[in-house]
C-alpha cells in the first residue's frame, strides 16, 4: 500500500519550480480570454478565433464541467507570429520580385481572391 500524506496543508516553496526542468512562467505572460488575445494582437475576437482554427494560433483551453476557459501565452503567440512572417517573407518575395527588373512591383493584386 502507498502511504497517504495527512490531510493537512501542503506547502510548496515559491522557488520550487525555478530550477532546471521547472515550468514557472511569468504571470504577466498569460492572456486569459479571447478579448485579451485579440487586444494583444490588435485584431478582433473573430479574427483571432479564425486564426486559431485556420492558421494554428496557439490557444489553449482549460476544460470545465461545461465549456472551457481559453488562454494563451504571449511568448507562444509572439513565436507563432514571427514564424508566420518568416514563411510569408520567404514565399512571397521571390514570386513578387521575379520578372521585375529594377521596377517597383505592383502589390495591389497580391492578396486578390
Amino acid at each position: 500500500m502507498i502511504p497517504i500524506p495527512s490531510k493537512g496543508e501542503v506547502r510548496v516553496p515559491h522557488d520550487a519550480l525555478d530550477g532546471p526542468g521547472g515550468s514557472k512562467l511569468n504571470t504577466g505572460d498569460q492572456l486569459d480570454s479571447w478579448k485579451e488575445i485579440a487586444a494583444y494582437l490588435r485584431r478582433s475576437v473573430r479574427c483571432v478565433q479564425r486564426w486559431e482554427r485556420m492558421e494554428g494560433l496557439p490557444v489553449l483551453r482549460h476544460q470545465h464541467a461545461k465549456g472551457a476557459t481559453v488562454y494563451a501565452y504571449r511568448h507562444e503567440v509572439d513565436q507563432w507570429r514571427e514564424e508566420g512572417r518568416t514563411i510569408l517573407q520567404n514565399a512571397v518575395r521571390p514570386s513578387i520580385l521575379a520578372g521585375h527588373k529594377g521596377s517597383v512591383p505592383d502589390l495591389r493584386n497580391l492578396y486578390s481572391t
